[in-house]
Protein backbone atom coordinates (compact mmCIF):
# COMPACT_ATOMS: atom_id res chain seq x y z
CA UNK A 1 0.00 0.00 0.00
CA UNK A 2 1.55 3.25 -0.85
CA UNK A 3 1.05 6.48 1.68
CA UNK A 4 -1.65 7.95 -0.92
CA UNK A 5 -3.47 4.76 -0.09
CA UNK A 6 -2.91 5.07 3.80
CA UNK A 7 -4.30 8.79 3.26
CA UNK A 8 -7.41 7.64 1.98
CA UNK A 9 -7.74 4.86 4.55
CA UNK A 10 -6.94 7.29 7.77
CA UNK A 11 -8.97 10.24 6.61
CA UNK A 12 -12.06 7.86 6.35
CA UNK A 13 -11.41 6.18 9.57
CA UNK A 14 -11.40 9.85 11.05
CA UNK A 15 -14.49 11.33 9.03
CA UNK A 16 -16.27 8.13 10.49
CA UNK A 17 -15.14 9.00 13.96
CA UNK A 18 -15.54 12.52 13.69
CA UNK A 19 -18.18 13.37 16.37
CA UNK A 20 -16.71 11.41 18.67
CA UNK A 21 -12.99 13.44 18.12
CA UNK A 22 -15.04 16.34 18.67
CA UNK A 23 -16.88 15.16 21.74
CA UNK A 24 -13.56 14.79 23.36
CA UNK A 25 -12.57 18.31 22.68
CA UNK A 26 -16.03 19.83 23.57
CA UNK A 27 -16.35 18.39 27.00
CA UNK A 28 -12.54 19.12 27.54
CA UNK A 29 -13.42 22.67 26.80
CA UNK A 30 -15.97 22.72 28.94
CA UNK A 31 -13.35 21.70 32.47
CA UNK A 32 -10.78 23.63 31.75
CA UNK A 33 -8.20 23.28 34.82
CA UNK A 34 -4.82 25.09 34.70
CA UNK A 35 -1.12 23.12 34.99
CA UNK A 36 -0.85 20.04 37.19
CA UNK A 37 -4.89 20.39 38.35
CA UNK A 38 -6.34 19.16 35.33
CA UNK A 39 -7.98 15.78 36.66
CA UNK A 40 -11.47 16.01 34.74
CA UNK A 41 -9.54 17.12 31.76
CA UNK A 42 -7.30 13.69 31.49
CA UNK A 43 -10.14 11.34 33.29
CA UNK A 44 -12.19 12.17 29.76
CA UNK A 45 -9.25 11.33 27.77
CA UNK A 46 -8.49 8.29 29.41
CA UNK A 47 -11.74 7.32 29.16
CA UNK A 48 -11.72 7.59 25.38
CA UNK A 49 -8.44 6.31 25.16
CA UNK A 50 -9.14 3.06 27.32
CA UNK A 51 -12.94 2.20 24.59
CA UNK A 52 -9.94 2.43 22.05
CA UNK A 53 -8.71 -0.98 23.72
CA UNK A 54 -5.34 0.98 24.83
CA UNK A 55 -4.06 0.37 28.11
CA UNK A 56 -3.28 3.93 29.73
CA UNK A 57 -0.08 4.82 31.76
CA UNK A 58 -0.71 7.57 34.90
CA UNK A 59 2.17 9.50 36.76
CA UNK A 60 2.18 9.63 40.40
CA UNK A 61 1.79 12.82 41.91
CA UNK A 62 1.00 14.55 38.84
CA UNK A 63 -1.70 15.15 36.07
CA UNK A 64 -0.79 13.49 32.47
CA UNK A 65 -0.94 9.84 30.65
CA UNK A 66 0.38 8.19 28.12
CA UNK A 67 -0.90 5.00 26.00
CA UNK A 68 0.94 3.01 23.59
CA UNK A 69 -0.41 1.81 19.93
CA UNK A 70 1.85 -1.01 18.65
CA UNK A 71 2.30 -2.10 15.29
CA UNK A 72 4.38 -5.60 16.40
CA UNK A 73 6.84 -5.05 14.24
CA UNK A 74 9.98 -3.91 15.31
CA UNK A 75 10.76 -0.02 14.57
CA UNK A 76 10.99 3.67 16.19
CA UNK A 77 8.51 5.53 18.24
CA UNK A 78 6.65 8.52 17.36
CA UNK A 79 4.78 10.38 19.95
CA UNK A 80 1.93 12.74 19.36
CA UNK A 81 1.15 14.70 22.32
CA UNK A 82 -1.56 17.06 23.39
CA UNK A 83 -1.71 19.57 26.10
CA UNK A 84 -4.19 19.42 29.11
CA UNK A 85 -4.10 22.70 30.61
CA UNK A 86 -6.06 26.14 29.96
CA UNK A 87 -4.53 29.70 30.76
CA UNK A 88 -6.57 32.04 32.83
CA UNK A 89 -8.83 34.87 31.19
CA UNK A 90 -11.81 35.95 33.72
CA UNK A 91 -12.84 38.48 30.89
CA UNK A 92 -13.46 35.37 28.72
CA UNK A 93 -17.56 34.29 28.45
CA UNK A 94 -16.65 30.85 29.00
CA UNK A 95 -14.19 30.71 31.67
CA UNK A 96 -14.70 29.15 34.79
CA UNK A 97 -15.86 31.94 37.20
CA UNK A 98 -14.15 30.40 40.08
CA UNK A 99 -10.74 30.01 38.64
CA UNK A 100 -10.75 32.02 35.44
CA UNK A 101 -9.76 28.95 33.55
CA UNK A 102 -10.56 28.92 29.58
CA UNK A 103 -8.97 27.26 27.03
CA UNK A 104 -8.17 30.27 24.94
CA UNK A 105 -5.67 28.88 23.73
CA UNK A 106 -6.99 26.00 21.93
CA UNK A 107 -5.29 23.02 23.76
CA UNK A 108 -8.63 21.28 24.16
CA UNK A 109 -8.24 21.16 20.49
CA UNK A 110 -4.56 19.48 20.73
CA UNK A 111 -6.00 16.78 23.24
CA UNK A 112 -8.86 15.59 21.25
CA UNK A 113 -6.45 16.03 18.30
CA UNK A 114 -4.38 13.35 19.31
CA UNK A 115 -7.20 11.05 19.98
CA UNK A 116 -8.25 11.74 16.73
CA UNK A 117 -5.10 10.12 15.65
CA UNK A 118 -5.13 7.28 17.69
CA UNK A 119 -8.89 6.82 16.37
CA UNK A 120 -7.21 6.81 12.40
CA UNK A 121 -4.05 4.69 13.37
CA UNK A 122 -6.35 1.66 14.96
CA UNK A 123 -9.56 2.24 12.73
CA UNK A 124 -8.01 2.71 9.73
CA UNK A 125 -6.10 -0.84 9.22
CA UNK A 126 -2.91 1.30 8.32
CA UNK A 127 -1.50 -0.18 11.50
CA UNK A 128 -0.26 -3.80 9.54
CA UNK A 129 1.95 -1.13 6.88
CA UNK A 130 3.88 0.22 9.53
CA UNK A 131 6.67 -0.42 12.12
CA UNK A 132 7.42 0.68 15.41
CA UNK A 133 5.38 2.49 17.98
CA UNK A 134 2.97 5.39 18.58
CA UNK A 135 2.78 7.07 21.79
CA UNK A 136 -0.08 8.91 22.53
CA UNK A 137 1.29 11.59 25.13
CA UNK A 138 -1.39 13.77 27.20
CA UNK A 139 1.41 16.18 29.24
CA UNK A 140 0.13 18.53 31.75
CA UNK A 141 0.82 22.17 32.78
CA UNK A 142 1.99 23.95 29.12
CA UNK A 143 1.60 26.96 30.18
CA UNK A 144 4.14 29.01 33.33
CA UNK A 145 1.33 29.90 35.93
CA UNK A 146 1.20 29.66 39.40
CA UNK A 147 4.56 30.03 40.18
CA UNK A 148 4.24 29.76 44.12
CA UNK A 149 1.73 26.79 44.04
CA UNK A 150 3.76 25.07 41.54
CA UNK A 151 7.11 25.56 43.50
CA UNK A 152 4.73 24.26 46.39
CA UNK A 153 4.38 20.87 44.57
CA UNK A 154 7.97 20.85 43.72
CA UNK A 155 8.95 21.23 47.87
CA UNK A 156 6.27 18.48 48.41
CA UNK A 157 8.25 16.40 46.00
CA UNK A 158 5.14 15.85 43.48
CA UNK A 159 6.80 17.46 40.85
CA UNK A 160 10.59 17.81 39.95
CA UNK A 161 10.19 20.98 37.06
CA UNK A 162 6.95 23.79 36.51
CA UNK A 163 6.78 22.36 32.65
CA UNK A 164 4.81 19.47 31.82
CA UNK A 165 7.33 18.20 29.25
CA UNK A 166 10.21 18.99 31.81
CA UNK A 167 8.87 16.86 34.30
CA UNK A 168 7.94 13.98 31.48
CA UNK A 169 11.40 13.67 30.47
CA UNK A 170 12.88 13.29 33.94
CA UNK A 171 10.20 10.65 34.43
CA UNK A 172 11.29 8.56 31.57
CA UNK A 173 7.33 9.09 29.22
CA UNK A 174 10.17 10.18 26.27
CA UNK A 175 12.59 7.64 26.67
CA UNK A 176 13.25 5.66 23.55
CA UNK A 177 10.99 8.03 21.56
CA UNK A 178 12.63 8.85 18.40
CA UNK A 179 10.44 12.24 17.45
CA UNK A 180 7.16 14.07 18.86
CA UNK A 181 4.41 16.10 17.17
CA UNK A 182 1.58 18.11 17.98
CA UNK A 183 -0.81 21.24 16.67
CA UNK A 184 -1.47 24.23 18.05
CA UNK A 185 -4.23 27.14 17.53
CA UNK A 186 -3.43 29.61 15.71
CA UNK A 187 -6.00 32.82 15.39
CA UNK A 188 -6.10 32.58 11.15
CA UNK A 189 -9.64 31.78 10.17
CA UNK A 190 -8.63 31.28 6.47
CA UNK A 191 -5.36 29.18 6.68
CA UNK A 192 -5.49 25.34 7.42
CA UNK A 193 -1.89 25.28 8.76
CA UNK A 194 0.95 27.76 8.99
CA UNK A 195 4.72 26.22 10.08
CA UNK A 196 6.13 27.37 13.82
CA UNK A 197 9.27 29.16 13.78
CA UNK A 198 11.60 29.91 16.84
CA UNK A 199 10.55 30.40 20.46
CA UNK A 200 12.45 32.05 23.25
CA UNK A 201 13.33 30.39 26.40
CA UNK A 202 12.94 31.40 29.83
CA UNK A 203 13.60 31.63 33.32
CA UNK A 204 11.28 32.30 35.76
CA UNK A 205 11.70 34.17 38.88
CA UNK A 206 9.92 34.23 42.47
CA UNK A 207 10.87 37.25 44.61
CA UNK A 208 10.12 38.08 47.97
CA UNK A 209 10.97 41.66 48.79
CA UNK A 210 11.49 41.52 53.06
CA UNK A 211 10.62 44.92 55.17
CA UNK A 212 8.80 45.45 58.57
CA UNK A 213 5.63 46.12 59.38
CA UNK A 214 4.51 49.26 61.62
CA UNK A 215 1.36 51.63 61.53
CA UNK A 216 1.03 53.31 58.55
CA UNK A 217 -0.15 56.62 59.83
CA UNK A 218 1.14 56.57 63.68
CA UNK A 219 4.64 55.56 62.71
CA UNK A 220 5.62 54.61 59.28
CA UNK A 221 9.21 55.82 60.30
CA UNK A 222 9.29 52.42 62.20
CA UNK A 223 8.75 50.44 59.52
CA UNK A 224 10.75 49.61 56.08
CA UNK A 225 8.35 49.85 53.21
CA UNK A 226 8.83 46.35 51.12
CA UNK A 227 6.28 47.45 48.36
CA UNK A 228 8.28 50.61 47.77
CA UNK A 229 11.67 48.79 47.89
CA UNK A 230 9.60 46.36 45.66
CA UNK A 231 9.01 49.10 43.25
CA UNK A 232 12.07 50.24 43.04
CA UNK A 233 13.53 47.38 41.86
CA UNK A 234 11.09 46.81 39.30
CA UNK A 235 11.83 50.31 37.94
CA UNK A 236 15.72 49.47 38.10
CA UNK A 237 14.84 46.46 35.69
CA UNK A 238 12.85 48.96 33.48
CA UNK A 239 15.91 50.84 33.48
CA UNK A 240 18.36 48.22 32.34
CA UNK A 241 15.81 47.24 29.31
CA UNK A 242 17.89 49.33 26.49
CA UNK A 243 20.92 47.48 27.67
CA UNK A 244 18.96 43.97 26.40
CA UNK A 245 20.32 43.08 22.43
CA UNK A 246 17.34 43.66 20.06
CA UNK A 247 18.32 40.93 17.99
CA UNK A 248 17.93 38.67 20.91
CA UNK A 249 14.53 39.57 21.71
CA UNK A 250 14.27 40.10 25.34
CA UNK A 251 11.08 39.96 27.26
CA UNK A 252 10.81 40.73 30.87
CA UNK A 253 7.27 40.86 32.38
CA UNK A 254 6.53 40.79 36.19
CA UNK A 255 3.82 40.61 38.03
CA UNK A 256 3.50 41.92 41.79
CA UNK A 257 1.26 38.80 43.19
CA UNK A 258 1.34 40.36 47.20
CA UNK A 259 1.68 44.30 47.74
CA UNK A 260 0.54 43.60 51.54
CA UNK A 261 -1.42 42.66 54.13
CA UNK A 262 -3.52 45.85 55.34
CA UNK A 263 -3.36 49.15 54.38
CA UNK A 264 -2.84 50.68 57.73
CA UNK A 265 0.30 48.75 57.54
CA UNK A 266 3.62 49.47 55.98
CA UNK A 267 3.96 46.18 54.39
CA UNK A 268 6.43 43.82 55.66
CA UNK A 269 6.30 41.21 52.51
CA UNK A 270 5.51 41.72 48.92
CA UNK A 271 6.09 39.32 46.22
CA UNK A 272 6.45 39.68 42.57
CA UNK A 273 6.79 37.03 39.62
CA UNK A 274 8.56 37.39 36.48
CA UNK A 275 9.70 35.54 33.18
CA UNK A 276 12.98 36.16 31.46
CA UNK A 277 12.54 35.50 27.67
CA UNK A 278 14.71 35.18 24.98
CA UNK A 279 15.67 33.84 21.74
CA UNK A 280 19.32 32.00 23.40
CA UNK A 281 20.11 31.47 26.46
CA UNK A 282 22.88 33.23 26.89
CA UNK A 283 21.15 36.04 26.89
CA UNK A 284 18.56 34.81 29.09
CA UNK A 285 20.79 34.07 31.83
CA UNK A 286 22.45 38.32 31.08
CA UNK A 287 18.89 39.38 31.57
CA UNK A 288 18.42 37.21 34.52
CA UNK A 289 21.77 38.37 36.24
CA UNK A 290 20.30 41.92 36.05
CA UNK A 291 16.94 41.65 37.41
CA UNK A 292 18.56 40.26 40.45
CA UNK A 293 21.02 43.22 40.78
CA UNK A 294 17.89 45.44 40.48
CA UNK A 295 16.29 43.65 43.47
CA UNK A 296 19.48 43.61 45.40
CA UNK A 297 19.98 47.37 44.94
CA UNK A 298 16.79 48.16 45.82
CA UNK A 299 16.85 46.08 48.90
CA UNK A 300 19.92 47.70 49.67
CA UNK A 301 18.91 51.01 49.06
CA UNK A 302 15.83 50.50 51.72
CA UNK A 303 17.87 48.46 54.38
CA UNK A 304 16.39 45.06 53.88
CA UNK A 305 16.90 41.77 51.60
CA UNK A 306 15.28 40.17 49.25
CA UNK A 307 15.10 36.41 48.17
CA UNK A 308 15.14 35.30 44.78
CA UNK A 309 14.28 32.14 43.67
CA UNK A 310 15.02 30.98 39.84
CA UNK A 311 13.30 28.03 38.53
CA UNK A 312 14.25 26.71 34.95
CA UNK A 313 11.67 27.60 32.86
CA UNK A 314 11.61 26.48 28.62
CA UNK A 315 14.57 26.19 26.32
CA UNK A 316 14.38 27.53 22.89
CA UNK A 317 12.78 25.80 20.19
CA UNK A 318 14.33 25.53 16.88
CA UNK A 319 12.43 23.96 14.26
CA UNK A 320 13.37 20.68 12.59
CA UNK A 321 13.45 21.66 8.61
CA UNK A 322 13.62 17.94 7.52
CA UNK A 323 10.49 17.42 10.04
CA UNK A 324 9.05 20.61 8.33
CA UNK A 325 9.15 19.40 4.84
CA UNK A 326 7.74 16.16 5.70
CA UNK A 327 4.80 17.90 7.28
CA UNK A 328 4.43 20.94 4.53
CA UNK A 329 4.19 18.09 2.05
CA UNK A 330 1.14 16.22 3.69
CA UNK A 331 -0.55 19.69 4.81
CA UNK A 332 -0.69 20.63 0.78
CA UNK A 333 -2.46 17.68 -0.01
CA UNK A 334 -4.66 17.98 2.82
CA UNK A 335 -5.45 21.41 2.29
CA UNK A 336 -6.57 20.05 -1.65
CA UNK A 337 -6.74 23.92 -2.87
CA UNK A 338 -3.29 24.62 -3.96
CA UNK A 339 -2.76 26.79 -0.73
CA UNK A 340 0.96 27.53 0.33
CA UNK A 341 1.65 26.72 3.76
CA UNK A 342 3.04 29.57 5.34
CA UNK A 343 5.71 30.62 7.58
CA UNK A 344 4.81 32.02 10.98
CA UNK A 345 7.24 34.73 11.97
CA UNK A 346 9.42 34.16 15.38
CA UNK A 347 7.68 33.95 18.31
CA UNK A 348 8.71 35.60 21.50
CA UNK A 349 6.61 33.50 22.83
CA UNK A 350 7.76 30.37 24.82
CA UNK A 351 6.93 26.50 25.45
CA UNK A 352 8.53 23.51 26.67
CA UNK A 353 8.27 22.10 23.28
CA UNK A 354 11.72 23.36 22.87
CA UNK A 355 13.05 21.26 26.24
CA UNK A 356 11.59 18.33 23.79
CA UNK A 357 13.54 19.54 21.00
CA UNK A 358 16.49 19.85 22.85
CA UNK A 359 16.36 15.58 23.19
CA UNK A 360 14.75 14.56 19.63
CA UNK A 361 13.18 16.16 16.03
CA UNK A 362 9.75 18.22 17.53
CA UNK A 363 6.76 19.39 15.16
CA UNK A 364 4.56 21.95 16.42
CA UNK A 365 2.41 23.30 13.51
CA UNK A 366 -0.28 25.56 14.00
CA UNK A 367 -3.82 24.99 12.52
CA UNK A 368 -6.28 28.16 11.86
CA UNK A 369 -10.33 27.85 12.02
CA UNK A 370 -9.89 30.07 14.90
CA UNK A 371 -10.22 33.83 15.27
CA UNK A 372 -9.00 36.31 18.44
CA UNK A 373 -5.93 36.65 20.41
CA UNK A 374 -4.31 33.74 21.87
CA UNK A 375 -4.89 33.45 25.76
CA UNK A 376 -7.55 36.66 25.61
CA UNK A 377 -10.86 37.40 25.81
CA UNK A 378 -11.63 37.57 22.36
CA UNK A 379 -10.38 33.24 21.10
CA UNK A 380 -12.94 31.47 19.48
CA UNK A 381 -12.78 28.35 17.53
CA UNK A 382 -14.65 28.76 14.44
CA UNK A 383 -15.18 25.57 12.93
CA UNK A 384 -15.06 21.93 14.34
CA UNK A 385 -13.09 21.03 11.23
CA UNK A 386 -10.06 21.87 13.28
CA UNK A 387 -9.98 18.86 15.00
CA UNK A 388 -10.75 16.60 11.82
CA UNK A 389 -7.85 17.95 10.27
CA UNK A 390 -5.72 18.27 12.78
CA UNK A 391 -6.34 14.08 13.40
CA UNK A 392 -5.99 13.59 9.85
CA UNK A 393 -2.62 15.26 10.15
CA UNK A 394 -1.50 13.95 12.72
CA UNK A 395 -2.28 10.44 11.76
CA UNK A 396 -0.53 11.36 8.59
CA UNK A 397 2.54 12.48 9.90
CA UNK A 398 3.54 9.35 12.18
CA UNK A 399 2.20 6.46 9.60
CA UNK A 400 4.45 8.34 6.62
CA UNK A 401 7.25 8.41 9.38
CA UNK A 402 6.79 4.36 10.11
CA UNK A 403 5.73 3.57 6.64
CA UNK A 404 8.69 1.32 4.77
CA UNK A 405 10.47 0.10 7.62
CA UNK A 406 10.85 3.79 9.16
CA UNK A 407 12.77 5.35 6.57
CA UNK A 408 11.91 8.80 6.77
CA UNK A 409 11.80 8.41 10.33
CA UNK A 410 15.50 7.08 10.01
CA UNK A 411 16.13 9.84 7.82
CA UNK A 412 14.59 12.50 10.34
CA UNK A 413 16.91 11.38 12.63
CA UNK A 414 20.15 11.28 11.09
CA UNK A 415 19.28 15.22 10.13
CA UNK A 416 19.34 16.36 13.63
CA UNK A 417 21.33 17.40 16.19
CA UNK A 418 20.48 17.39 19.36
CA UNK A 419 21.79 19.71 22.44
CA UNK A 420 21.60 17.17 24.91
CA UNK A 421 22.12 13.10 23.93
CA UNK A 422 20.44 11.67 27.00
CA UNK A 423 17.60 12.79 29.09
CA UNK A 424 20.02 12.48 31.70
CA UNK A 425 22.28 15.30 30.54
CA UNK A 426 18.92 17.47 29.89
CA UNK A 427 17.59 17.15 33.54
CA UNK A 428 20.84 17.80 35.19
CA UNK A 429 21.26 20.98 33.26
CA UNK A 430 17.56 21.91 34.05
CA UNK A 431 18.10 21.11 37.77
CA UNK A 432 21.28 23.46 37.75
CA UNK A 433 18.97 26.34 36.88
CA UNK A 434 17.55 25.88 40.39
CA UNK A 435 18.99 28.45 42.16
CA UNK A 436 18.39 30.91 45.52
CA UNK A 437 19.92 34.28 46.63
CA UNK A 438 18.91 36.28 49.55
CA UNK A 439 20.60 40.21 48.44
CA UNK A 440 22.26 42.48 49.18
Amino acid sequence: MDFKEIAVKINAAVEANRAAIIAVGEDIYKTPETGYREHKSMARAVKELESLGLTVTTYEGTTGYSALIDTGKPGPTVAIMGELDSVVCFDHPHCNPETGAVHACGHHIQVASSIGAAYALLKSGVLAELCGKILIVGVPAEEFLEIGWRNEQREKGDISFLGGKCEFIKRGVFDGVSCAMMVHATNAPDTPMTLANSNNGFVGKSVTMHGRAAHAAGSPDQGINALYAAMLGLEGVNAMRETFKDTDTVRVHPIITKGGSIVNSIPEEVKVESLIRANNMDAVFDASNKFDRAFGGAAYAFGTTVSINTQPGYLPYKPAPYFEELAKGIALELNGDGKEIPQEAPSTGSSDIGDLGSLMPVLQPYVGFCEGGLHSKDFRVLSDEVFAYSSKFLAQVAAKLLMDGAAECSKLSESYDPMFKSSKEYVDFAESLYTDKVLP
